[in-house]
């Protein structure tokens, strides 16, 4: 680990409060280097969604000090379990061995209640919202920032952590396509507590069509998150009421599914298509870097995205703490971190793909062969996603 304060004054623009945006900006700050973030919408409000923080993240979160707070905001779980409809298990990992081994297992929590933790400590004076970013560029001196509301900022560095429609992505590398997973994804919030087994684990549940899945989490003591995915052309729209057509597509799901459709409010129901794009060989050029999505946009598949982002943060903020070249702590930052980054998104959208097969038989087969996989060989592929190199 660097030193806490670089060798000179250093100004870095941030594009972006998200989660990555946040985490950037809270580990430069530990490192004394001065940050602003700058967010195009016109507040940061709570996400209606919920989101699992794996040993990986909180390892780093706990570095900057702030990873038993978001443990008690959410729910530290036990298990993750993937299930058939036929509650056949396809594959289960005890967390108390990734506890034992990294120190952490997985937080599930409210997006929003993490997102509220990540502002306060990166201070709203930080942040300025209403900040939509239309340009960006550089010289051998600075950075600047182009707004669309006619304002600019400079600086001596610019993160983008402006998402996988990155406006930052776009001045640097130019078009990079989005590539769809074949599946669109329905997720919410309920007022529910959960039975056993299902109270202590992030179950999920693979369905008898391509791309059918249900996966759900107690959140805290009152609210479960879930999610659920279907194969389905990129671009459709929701008729309402969508419960009936929950109802339909999941009908041969368990009753803790069922139950979650019933309970959870019509407005509270998210649709979204799942993209990513196929990873790319550079991620920063001169005095410009990107970071979170921007970067390496995954499918949720492994539960990696917010996480890979939060190791982006602390790694650029270590990498530009002492530094007297930002150019050559940028590619520093990119020769660390892109070689976990592209693993994550390639063996996520694998299981995409997996998921995405087609014909009865060939899901069966993979079932089976799910069922039947040593369990030495699923821990080993969790510990290189929990495992920091740095």
């Amino acid at each position: 680990m660097r030193g806490k304060s670089p060798n000179y004054a250093m100004k870095v623009l941030v594009i972006g409060a998200g989660i990555g945006g946040l985490a950037t900006a809270i580990a430069l700050k530990r490192k004394g280097i001065d940050v602003e973030v700058y967010e195009a919408a016109p507040a940061i409000k709570e996400a209606g969604s919920g989101i699992w923080m794996a040993t990986n993240a909180l390892n780093v979160l706990e570095r900057l000090g702030i990873a038993q707070e978001i443990k008690a905001a959410g729910r530290d779980l036990g298990w993750i379990v993937a299930r058939d409809t036929h509650d056949r298990i396809l594959l289960s990992m005890n967390l108390d061995r990734v506890k034992k081994k990294f120190g952490h297992g997985t937080t599930a929590i409210h997006r929003g209640k993490l997102q509220e933790i990540l502002y306060r400590y990166a201070g709203v004076e930080t942040i300025l919202t209403g900040k939509r970013l239309r340009s960006c560029s550089q010289t051998a001196e600075g950075v600047e920032a182009q707004f669309e509301d006619g304002t600019s900022a400079h600086g001596d560095v610019l993160i983008g952590a402006d998402g996988i429609k990155s406006v930052v992505r776009q001045e640097l590398l130019g078009d990079i396509p989005l590539r769809y997973s074949g599946q669109t994804c329905w997720r919410g919030i309920v007022d529910f507590r959960l039975p056993a087994p299902f109270s202590e684990a992030c179950t999920e549940i693979w369905g008898e069509d391509r791309g059918l899945r249900f996966a759900f989490s107690q959140i805290n003591d009152q609210q479960v998150y879930f999610y659920s995915s279907y194969h389905t052309p990129a671009g459709g729209k929701d008729d309402r009421p969508l419960k009936p057509k929950l109802r339909t597509i999941y009908k041969d799901f368990q009753s803790t599914a069922a139950e979650l459709i019933e309970a959870v409010a019509e407005d509270h129901i998210m649709r979204s298509d799942l993209f990513d794009f196929a990873p790319v060989k550079t991620w920063t050029r001169g005095r410009i870097a990107l970071l979170g999505d921007a970067a390496h946009a995954t499918t949720p598949n492994l539960g990696q995205g917010a996480c890979q982002a939060v190791e982006d943060a602390y790694v650029i903020a270590d990498c530009l703490a002492g530094t007297t070249s930002i150019e050559r702590a940028l590619q520093e930052y990119e020769a660390r971190r892109i070689k976990k980054a592209t693993m994550v998104v390639n063996r996520s959208f694998l299981l995409s793909e997996l998921t995405n097969l087609k014909g009865r038989f060939a899901r069966q087969m993979r079932n089976a062969a799910m069922r039947w996989t040593p369990s030495f060989v699923s821990h080993r592929l969790f510990d290189k996603l929990y495992a920091l190199d740095f």
